[in-house]
């Protein structure tokens, strides 16, 4: 049950109010204010995740698919965040890692060559 959900639960308990006296809407209100919160996932599975998925990218896309398919209210919101954390740390990985490579020097052919250059000082 999402917010907008929850509101329009809220106003059809205040009109069942105004038809009967004897209804109490406020426990009415906990009863689906308890039901929301527990249709949620919680701040520190959110955390752990936003976590692994800056760290360790690829398992990113793992919560995000657990988190998409849990049928929670903030489930797919969790998930496109974590898609969009671990997309963005395998891409910060890629830039900072082509920007060592061109600050060292070495260019391409240089580290084709090193192989063969290790191979031919372990020779007999």
């Amino acid at each position: 049950m999402n917010e907008n959900e929850l509101g329009s639960q809220l106003k059809i308990y205040t009109e069942l109010r105004k038809e009967n006296k004897d209804i109490n809407v406020a426990a009415l209100a906990l009863a689906a204010l308890a039901d929301h919160q527990s249709n949620l996932l919680t701040p520190k599975e959110k955390r752990i995740a936003y976590l692994i998925s800056l760290s360790l990218p690829p398992f990113g896309a793992l919560y995000a698919l657990k988190f998409y398919t849990s049928g929670k209210s903030d489930g797919k919101t969790a998930a496109y965040m974590c898609l969009g954390l671990t997309v963005a740390s395998i891409l910060s990985l890629f830039l900072i890692t082509g920007l060592m490579f061109k600050s060292s020097g070495l260019s391409t052919q240089q580290l084709e060559q090193a192989p063969q250059q290790y191979q031919d000082l372990l020779a007999p």
